[in-house]
């Protein structure tokens, strides 16, 4: 038999933590998504035809493609918004500086951007928990495009039958297809 020196012992107890927080940040980013419900929007009118995936669901993302297609939100998530302000027109996101990468690197070394968020429609308690929102607080921005969602269900767990004798689908947390499912671009 072996045994673990503390060394090891603290670094696989670090790994474990790094994984589960990990799946819970995953699974609250999957969650916000599924709520929001996005879908496409075309020349005014909900796209026919984009029903959502198995669980009644669209995809998201503020942009508009080259045909005019907009990703609108059926839905609300209590810490999901929409980037940008309808009613001062301000785009949501404007970058302030970028700076170059360090040597060896391929990404920028630093990105100072300013956010926009239209709490106007918010309950005033929701408002006030955006407002104290820190300088070290973590926030996940996710881009997705409605355009791009498959609308597919989620896949199915060979073997497994539910109580009525149903077969299972994979939860989306799970799921490594919920980005393709959901149009999910970018987190």
């Amino acid at each position: 038999t072996r045994f673990l020196s503390a060394g090891d012992y603290l670094l696989r107890n670090f790994r474990l933590f790094r994984l589960e927080s990990a799946y819970e940040i995953r699974g609250d980013v999957v969650d916000a998504i599924k709520r929001m419900r996005p879908a496409l929007k075309s020349d005014g009118y909900t796209a026919e035809g984009n029903a959502g995936d198995y669980y009644g669901t669209n995809h998201m993302d503020h942009d508009e493609d080259e045909d005019g297609d907009k990703t609108e939100f059926h839905g609300w998530a209590r810490m999901g918004l929409e980037l940008g302000s309808k009613k001062h027109d301000k785009p949501g996101v404007r970058l302030i500086r970028v700076d170059p990468p360090r040597l060896g690197e391929r990404v920028p070394s630093r990105v100072i951007a300013e956010l926009v968020l239209d709490l106007h429609h918010c309950a005033t308690s929701l408002a006030r928990e955006w407002d104290e929102i820190g300088e070290f607080d973590n926030l996940f921005l996710a881009c997705v495009d409605a355009a791009r969602m498959s609308g597919a269900p989620a896949p199915l767990i060979e073997g497994f039958y539910g109580k009525d004798g149903e077969e299972r689908r994979v939860p989306d947390e799970e799921d490594c297809t919920f980005p393709q499912r959901y149009g999910v671009r970018a987190v």
